[in-house]
């Protein structure tokens, strides 16, 4: 979703603000981590909901907005990120079950992990 960045007064990084209505959109709850892009870095931050901010607006920190190099006014590109967890790797590596790519034979914890057969 693409989202107009506002400084917020805040110093400090890591933390962004979108409005809860987006949030929702989203299927991203307060306190989660986003992917926040520009159109040559991306960022992982904690995202919390707040009424106060514009639908189309996302507050970030100085920091964040340095990293991105952003600026007030500039549109990036929020979306929500999805971790594997621990217990999926976990079952991965245990299993090792095999996929079949156009008549390659490699195993699903190689994909995962960039290991090498």
């Amino acid at each position: 979703m693409k989202l107009t960045v506002k400084k917020s007064a805040v110093k400090g990084e890591g933390i962004a603000r979108i409005h809860e209505a987006v949030l929702d959109n989203l299927t991203i709850h307060s306190g989660e981590n986003i992917v926040v892009s520009s159109d040559t870095k991306s960022i992982l931050v904690t995202v919390f909901g707040d009424t106060l901010i514009g639908k189309n607006d996302v507050r970030l920190r100085e920091n964040d907005m340095k990293k991105l190099g952003v600026k007030k006014g500039d549109y990036i590109n929020v979306k929500n990120y999805r971790k594997i967890s621990d217990a999926t790797k976990e079952e991965i590596k245990r299993f090792g079950k095999k996929l079949n790519l156009k008549g390659k034979i490699i195993k699903a914890r190689d994909v995962i992990f960039g290991w090498k057969s």
